[in-house]
């Protein structure tokens, strides 16, 4: 199975957090943006199969962001987040 098809956020729409679930360990890096392209969030740490984390999201102003997720393989998966 393909690391990215592994990988869910949720919920989505949220008010206060994103929860994601990712598949295999190994170092991921985590960017979010903003509408405008401005990086809001940045995570990078090496997590265990089947992690959990959870973005914070409680800043931010309502509207639609961008996910990007580099994986451990070198692919990247994105994600289409709506703050409430």
């Amino acid at each position: 199975e393909n690391i990215t098809e592994m990988i869910s956020v949720y919920p989505n729409p949220s008010k206060d957090n994103f929860n994601v679930k990712l598949g295999n360990s190994g170092k991921y890096l985590l960017q979010v943006y903003d509408a405008r392209g401005r990086l809001v969030s940045r995570e990078q740490n090496v997590y265990t199969a089947k992690s959990n984390l959870q973005i914070s999201s409680s800043t931010w102003s309502e509207g639609v962001y961008f996910l990007q997720i580099n994986c451990p393989d070198g692919s990247v998966k994105n994600f289409k987040l709506i703050k409430n």
